[in-house]
Protein backbone atom coordinates (compact mmCIF):
# COMPACT_ATOMS: atom_id res chain seq x y z
CA UNK A 1 0.00 0.00 0.00
CA UNK A 2 1.73 2.96 -0.96
CA UNK A 3 1.38 6.53 1.15
CA UNK A 4 -0.90 9.54 0.07
CA UNK A 5 0.55 12.54 -0.99
CA UNK A 6 0.37 15.29 1.27
CA UNK A 7 -1.16 18.71 1.05
CA UNK A 8 -0.48 21.64 3.61
CA UNK A 9 -3.11 24.37 4.40
CA UNK A 10 -2.91 27.77 6.10
CA UNK A 11 -6.31 29.36 6.91
CA UNK A 12 -8.04 31.44 9.37
CA UNK A 13 -9.90 30.65 12.16
CA UNK A 14 -13.18 31.82 11.63
CA UNK A 15 -16.22 30.30 9.72
CA UNK A 16 -14.93 30.74 6.68
CA UNK A 17 -11.77 29.75 7.33
CA UNK A 18 -12.69 26.43 8.86
CA UNK A 19 -14.80 25.83 5.91
CA UNK A 20 -11.93 26.08 3.83
CA UNK A 21 -10.60 22.83 5.18
CA UNK A 22 -13.90 21.40 5.07
CA UNK A 23 -14.12 21.75 1.37
CA UNK A 24 -10.92 20.37 0.89
CA UNK A 25 -11.17 17.47 3.05
CA UNK A 26 -14.70 16.77 1.41
CA UNK A 27 -12.64 17.08 -2.50
CA UNK A 28 -9.62 16.07 -1.64
CA UNK A 29 -8.95 13.73 1.17
CA UNK A 30 -9.11 10.20 -0.56
CA UNK A 31 -6.23 11.07 -2.39
CA UNK A 32 -4.12 12.72 -0.28
CA UNK A 33 -3.35 13.54 3.24
CA UNK A 34 -4.37 17.22 4.54
CA UNK A 35 -2.60 18.96 7.60
CA UNK A 36 -3.85 22.07 8.54
CA UNK A 37 -2.89 24.92 10.38
CA UNK A 38 -5.04 28.08 11.73
CA UNK A 39 -3.76 31.27 11.54
CA UNK A 40 -5.35 35.08 12.90
CA UNK A 41 -4.08 37.86 10.02
CA UNK A 42 -1.41 38.60 13.36
CA UNK A 43 -0.16 35.33 12.58
CA UNK A 44 1.51 36.36 9.59
CA UNK A 45 3.37 39.44 11.45
CA UNK A 46 4.72 37.21 14.23
CA UNK A 47 5.37 33.93 12.62
CA UNK A 48 8.09 33.36 9.55
CA UNK A 49 5.89 30.92 8.10
CA UNK A 50 8.12 29.04 4.86
CA UNK A 51 6.27 27.65 2.64
CA UNK A 52 9.46 27.48 0.18
CA UNK A 53 10.72 24.68 3.23
CA UNK A 54 7.76 22.81 2.31
CA UNK A 55 8.09 22.91 -1.45
CA UNK A 56 9.27 19.25 -1.26
CA UNK A 57 7.33 18.13 1.16
CA UNK A 58 3.90 19.13 0.44
CA UNK A 59 2.68 18.32 -3.12
CA UNK A 60 0.17 21.10 -2.74
CA UNK A 61 0.40 24.33 -0.27
CA UNK A 62 -3.22 26.13 -0.02
CA UNK A 63 -3.67 29.57 1.72
CA UNK A 64 -6.87 30.67 2.26
CA UNK A 65 -8.64 33.56 3.83
CA UNK A 66 -5.45 35.18 4.92
CA UNK A 67 -4.62 38.53 4.36
CA UNK A 68 -1.68 40.37 3.41
CA UNK A 69 -1.53 44.20 4.28
CA UNK A 70 2.87 44.64 2.53
CA UNK A 71 4.84 43.42 0.44
CA UNK A 72 7.36 43.00 2.72
CA UNK A 73 5.37 40.56 4.47
CA UNK A 74 4.82 38.55 1.53
CA UNK A 75 8.51 39.00 0.93
CA UNK A 76 9.21 37.11 4.19
CA UNK A 77 6.96 34.01 3.58
CA UNK A 78 7.89 33.88 -0.10
CA UNK A 79 10.96 33.57 -1.55
CA UNK A 80 9.53 36.18 -4.61
CA UNK A 81 12.88 36.03 -6.43
CA UNK A 82 12.19 32.24 -7.00
CA UNK A 83 9.71 31.47 -9.51
CA UNK A 84 10.38 27.71 -9.17
CA UNK A 85 7.12 27.40 -7.03
CA UNK A 86 6.47 23.80 -9.36
CA UNK A 87 2.52 25.52 -9.57
CA UNK A 88 2.43 23.75 -5.94
CA UNK A 89 1.19 26.79 -3.73
CA UNK A 90 -2.76 28.18 -4.67
CA UNK A 91 -3.32 31.83 -2.46
CA UNK A 92 -7.33 31.96 -2.23
CA UNK A 93 -8.94 35.05 -1.00
CA UNK A 94 -11.11 37.74 -0.98
CA UNK A 95 -10.16 40.81 1.53
CA UNK A 96 -9.79 44.04 0.07
CA UNK A 97 -6.29 44.74 -0.75
CA UNK A 98 -4.20 47.99 -2.15
CA UNK A 99 -1.75 45.85 -3.32
CA UNK A 100 -1.06 43.97 -6.30
CA UNK A 101 -1.75 40.59 -5.47
CA UNK A 102 -2.43 39.60 -8.89
CA UNK A 103 0.77 40.69 -10.28
CA UNK A 104 3.06 39.83 -7.69
CA UNK A 105 1.81 35.88 -7.04
CA UNK A 106 2.04 35.01 -11.35
CA UNK A 107 5.65 36.77 -11.26
CA UNK A 108 6.60 34.11 -8.15
CA UNK A 109 4.34 31.26 -9.88
CA UNK A 110 2.02 31.06 -7.00
CA UNK A 111 -2.06 30.56 -8.37
CA UNK A 112 -3.89 33.03 -7.78
CA UNK A 113 -7.51 32.99 -7.59
CA UNK A 114 -9.90 36.20 -5.66
CA UNK A 115 -13.43 37.65 -5.75
CA UNK A 116 -16.34 38.85 -4.16
CA UNK A 117 -17.49 35.66 -2.58
CA UNK A 118 -16.31 34.10 0.56
CA UNK A 119 -12.66 32.13 0.81
CA UNK A 120 -14.74 28.54 1.14
CA UNK A 121 -16.98 29.32 -1.91
CA UNK A 122 -13.86 30.48 -4.25
CA UNK A 123 -11.99 27.57 -3.12
CA UNK A 124 -14.59 25.49 -4.30
CA UNK A 125 -14.75 26.94 -7.28
CA UNK A 126 -10.88 26.47 -7.90
CA UNK A 127 -10.94 22.90 -7.35
CA UNK A 128 -13.91 22.38 -9.62
CA UNK A 129 -12.39 24.80 -12.37
CA UNK A 130 -9.11 22.46 -11.98
CA UNK A 131 -10.82 19.01 -11.37
CA UNK A 132 -8.88 17.44 -14.42
CA UNK A 133 -6.00 20.31 -15.32
CA UNK A 134 -4.71 19.46 -11.45
CA UNK A 135 -6.87 17.78 -9.33
CA UNK A 136 -8.67 14.69 -9.06
CA UNK A 137 -11.74 15.54 -6.77
CA UNK A 138 -13.82 13.03 -4.88
CA UNK A 139 -17.22 11.56 -6.62
CA UNK A 140 -20.40 12.90 -5.22
CA UNK A 141 -23.78 12.59 -6.21
CA UNK A 142 -26.31 14.97 -7.38
CA UNK A 143 -28.08 15.28 -3.92
CA UNK A 144 -24.60 14.91 -1.90
CA UNK A 145 -23.40 18.03 -4.16
CA UNK A 146 -26.33 19.82 -3.50
CA UNK A 147 -25.89 20.13 -0.11
CA UNK A 148 -22.66 20.98 -0.02
CA UNK A 149 -23.86 23.91 -2.41
CA UNK A 150 -26.43 25.15 0.15
CA UNK A 151 -23.67 24.78 2.99
CA UNK A 152 -21.17 26.79 0.86
CA UNK A 153 -23.48 29.30 0.11
CA UNK A 154 -24.51 29.68 3.84
CA UNK A 155 -21.10 30.00 4.75
CA UNK A 156 -20.75 32.58 2.34
CA UNK A 157 -23.74 34.54 2.85
CA UNK A 158 -23.13 34.85 6.62
CA UNK A 159 -19.25 36.03 5.90
CA UNK A 160 -20.15 38.73 3.46
CA UNK A 161 -23.02 39.69 5.04
CA UNK A 162 -25.01 38.93 2.32
CA UNK A 163 -27.46 37.24 4.46
CA UNK A 164 -28.48 41.18 5.42
CA UNK A 165 -29.47 41.88 1.79
CA UNK A 166 -33.27 41.34 0.77
CA UNK A 167 -32.05 39.11 -2.58
CA UNK A 168 -30.97 36.27 -0.18
CA UNK A 169 -33.05 33.26 0.22
CA UNK A 170 -34.52 32.29 3.23
CA UNK A 171 -33.09 29.49 3.95
CA UNK A 172 -29.73 30.55 3.48
CA UNK A 173 -30.60 33.04 5.71
CA UNK A 174 -31.66 31.05 7.92
CA UNK A 175 -29.24 28.21 7.61
CA UNK A 176 -26.40 31.00 7.98
CA UNK A 177 -27.53 32.05 11.19
CA UNK A 178 -27.82 28.50 12.77
CA UNK A 179 -24.08 27.84 11.23
CA UNK A 180 -22.25 30.69 13.07
CA UNK A 181 -24.35 29.98 16.46
CA UNK A 182 -22.61 26.36 16.41
CA UNK A 183 -19.50 27.72 15.51
CA UNK A 184 -19.52 29.77 18.36
CA UNK A 185 -20.69 27.43 20.69
CA UNK A 186 -18.64 24.45 19.46
CA UNK A 187 -14.95 24.78 18.94
CA UNK A 188 -13.37 25.52 15.33
CA UNK A 189 -12.14 21.91 15.32
CA UNK A 190 -15.74 20.29 16.50
CA UNK A 191 -17.24 22.46 14.01
CA UNK A 192 -15.24 20.92 11.35
CA UNK A 193 -15.36 17.34 12.70
CA UNK A 194 -19.34 17.92 12.46
CA UNK A 195 -19.71 19.48 9.72
CA UNK A 196 -17.26 16.70 7.35
CA UNK A 197 -19.73 13.84 9.01
CA UNK A 198 -23.28 15.96 8.53
CA UNK A 199 -22.19 16.84 4.84
CA UNK A 200 -20.54 13.44 3.70
CA UNK A 201 -24.07 11.77 4.76
CA UNK A 202 -25.70 14.19 2.74
CA UNK A 203 -27.00 16.57 5.57
CA UNK A 204 -26.29 19.69 6.93
CA UNK A 205 -27.52 19.88 10.22
CA UNK A 206 -28.93 16.59 11.79
CA UNK A 207 -32.30 16.93 14.33
CA UNK A 208 -29.64 16.85 17.16
CA UNK A 209 -27.52 19.69 16.27
CA UNK A 210 -31.52 22.06 15.48
CA UNK A 211 -32.25 21.08 19.11
CA UNK A 212 -28.59 22.75 20.19
CA UNK A 213 -29.66 25.80 18.17
CA UNK A 214 -32.98 25.71 19.23
CA UNK A 215 -31.39 26.32 23.22
CA UNK A 216 -28.72 28.79 21.97
CA UNK A 217 -31.46 30.96 20.05
CA UNK A 218 -33.03 31.46 24.00
CA UNK A 219 -30.00 32.41 25.35
CA UNK A 220 -28.25 34.08 22.62
CA UNK A 221 -31.07 37.01 22.82
CA UNK A 222 -30.43 37.64 26.43
CA UNK A 223 -26.58 37.76 25.76
CA UNK A 224 -27.07 40.09 23.25
CA UNK A 225 -29.79 42.37 24.93
CA UNK A 226 -27.59 42.41 27.56
CA UNK A 227 -24.27 43.72 25.85
CA UNK A 228 -26.49 46.17 23.85
CA UNK A 229 -27.51 47.71 26.81
CA UNK A 230 -23.76 47.59 27.99
CA UNK A 231 -22.51 49.44 24.56
CA UNK A 232 -20.90 52.82 25.34
CA UNK A 233 -21.28 55.61 23.03
CA UNK A 234 -18.34 58.18 22.13
CA UNK A 235 -19.20 60.81 19.62
CA UNK A 236 -16.95 64.19 18.38
CA UNK A 237 -19.22 67.20 16.88
CA UNK A 238 -16.67 68.26 14.67
CA UNK A 239 -16.19 65.19 12.59
CA UNK A 240 -17.90 63.72 9.83
CA UNK A 241 -18.28 60.22 8.71
CA UNK A 242 -16.58 58.19 11.68
CA UNK A 243 -17.23 60.56 14.44
CA UNK A 244 -19.95 58.56 16.32
CA UNK A 245 -18.97 54.86 17.72
CA UNK A 246 -19.89 52.35 20.11
CA UNK A 247 -17.74 49.91 22.46
CA UNK A 248 -18.47 47.22 24.04
CA UNK A 249 -16.75 43.97 25.47
CA UNK A 250 -18.39 40.55 24.26
CA UNK A 251 -16.61 37.65 23.78
CA UNK A 252 -19.29 35.68 21.62
CA UNK A 253 -21.91 36.57 18.77
CA UNK A 254 -20.05 39.91 18.00
CA UNK A 255 -21.61 40.04 14.42
CA UNK A 256 -24.69 40.08 15.50
CA UNK A 257 -24.70 42.92 18.45
CA UNK A 258 -22.67 45.00 15.65
CA UNK A 259 -25.91 44.02 13.50
CA UNK A 260 -28.20 45.18 16.76
CA UNK A 261 -26.33 48.52 17.51
CA UNK A 262 -25.73 49.77 13.73
CA UNK A 263 -29.70 48.98 13.31
CA UNK A 264 -30.81 49.81 16.44
CA UNK A 265 -33.89 51.80 14.99
CA UNK A 266 -35.27 48.34 13.79
CA UNK A 267 -33.89 46.19 16.33
CA UNK A 268 -35.47 48.33 19.02
CA UNK A 269 -38.61 47.07 18.83
CA UNK A 270 -36.69 43.47 19.82
CA UNK A 271 -35.05 44.82 22.86
CA UNK A 272 -36.79 44.99 26.30
CA UNK A 273 -38.15 48.01 27.56
CA UNK A 274 -35.72 48.68 30.41
CA UNK A 275 -32.80 48.59 27.52
CA UNK A 276 -31.42 51.82 27.35
CA UNK A 277 -29.56 51.36 24.29
CA UNK A 278 -33.24 51.63 22.21
CA UNK A 279 -33.19 55.61 22.99
CA UNK A 280 -29.39 55.96 21.59
CA UNK A 281 -27.91 57.92 18.47
CA UNK A 282 -27.07 55.86 14.89
CA UNK A 283 -23.45 55.44 15.25
CA UNK A 284 -21.19 55.39 12.38
CA UNK A 285 -19.09 52.08 13.64
CA UNK A 286 -19.28 49.68 16.00
CA UNK A 287 -16.14 48.23 18.19
CA UNK A 288 -16.25 44.88 19.91
CA UNK A 289 -13.69 44.20 21.98
CA UNK A 290 -13.17 40.08 22.15
CA UNK A 291 -10.21 38.91 24.25
CA UNK A 292 -7.14 40.25 22.90
CA UNK A 293 -8.60 41.29 19.10
CA UNK A 294 -10.47 44.15 18.54
CA UNK A 295 -13.58 43.91 15.80
CA UNK A 296 -14.88 46.65 13.81
CA UNK A 297 -18.28 46.75 12.27
CA UNK A 298 -20.04 49.74 9.94
CA UNK A 299 -22.44 50.46 7.05
CA UNK A 300 -20.48 52.92 5.78
CA UNK A 301 -17.25 51.53 4.70
CA UNK A 302 -14.91 52.84 7.23
CA UNK A 303 -14.05 49.24 9.24
CA UNK A 304 -11.35 48.47 7.44
CA UNK A 305 -9.78 51.92 7.52
CA UNK A 306 -10.42 51.85 11.07
CA UNK A 307 -8.92 49.11 11.72
CA UNK A 308 -5.72 49.32 9.34
CA UNK A 309 -4.62 51.63 11.59
CA UNK A 310 -4.39 49.40 14.79
CA UNK A 311 -2.30 46.86 12.09
CA UNK A 312 -5.41 44.77 11.01
CA UNK A 313 -7.70 44.42 8.16
CA UNK A 314 -10.56 42.69 6.46
CA UNK A 315 -13.55 44.01 4.52
CA UNK A 316 -14.90 47.26 4.25
CA UNK A 317 -17.08 46.98 6.77
CA UNK A 318 -16.11 44.05 8.72
CA UNK A 319 -12.45 44.61 9.99
CA UNK A 320 -10.34 43.20 12.84
CA UNK A 321 -7.28 44.13 15.10
CA UNK A 322 -5.40 42.75 17.56
CA UNK A 323 -5.41 44.69 20.54
CA UNK A 324 -2.47 46.67 21.26
CA UNK A 325 0.15 44.65 23.26
CA UNK A 326 0.12 44.80 27.20
CA UNK A 327 -2.93 47.39 26.29
CA UNK A 328 -5.53 46.57 28.67
CA UNK A 329 -7.37 49.33 29.63
CA UNK A 330 -9.17 52.57 27.59
CA UNK A 331 -9.68 51.13 24.50
CA UNK A 332 -12.56 53.96 23.10
CA UNK A 333 -9.54 56.25 23.62
CA UNK A 334 -7.23 54.53 22.26
CA UNK A 335 -9.17 54.17 19.16
CA UNK A 336 -9.92 58.41 19.44
CA UNK A 337 -5.83 59.23 19.60
CA UNK A 338 -5.11 56.92 17.04
CA UNK A 339 -7.97 58.45 14.31
CA UNK A 340 -6.37 61.96 15.00
CA UNK A 341 -2.99 61.06 15.15
CA UNK A 342 -2.32 61.63 18.43
CA UNK A 343 -0.88 57.79 18.76
CA UNK A 344 0.03 55.42 16.21
CA UNK A 345 0.55 51.38 16.46
CA UNK A 346 3.73 49.67 14.83
CA UNK A 347 4.26 46.30 15.24
CA UNK A 348 1.05 45.92 18.12
CA UNK A 349 3.23 48.62 20.12
CA UNK A 350 1.60 52.27 21.14
CA UNK A 351 3.31 54.95 20.44
CA UNK A 352 3.03 58.86 20.66
CA UNK A 353 2.97 60.77 17.59
CA UNK A 354 5.39 63.68 18.03
CA UNK A 355 4.87 66.67 15.54
CA UNK A 356 6.35 69.73 15.06
CA UNK A 357 4.68 73.22 16.16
Amino acid sequence: MTNKKKIKLYTHTDMDGYSCSIILKLYLEAQYDIDVEYLNYSDLDNKNLSFKKDIDKYEHIFITDLNFKSIDMIENLFNLKDTDNNGKIHYIDHHKSDLNLQKIFTFAGINFYSGVDCATKLLRLYLLRNKYRIFELNNYNSNKNQVIIEFVDSVDAYDTWKWKNSYCHNRIVHLAEQLSMLFNYWSGESFEEIMLTNLKASTILTSENLAEVKTLTNLKDKYIFKKVSEALIYTNLEEGVGSCFAYVEAEQYGNDISDAILNIFNYSKKLPKECAMSYLPKVDYVVIRQGNFLSFRSKNECSNDIAKLFGGGGHSNASGAPVPFRYTTKIPNLISDVKHNKKIIKHNEVYLEIKED
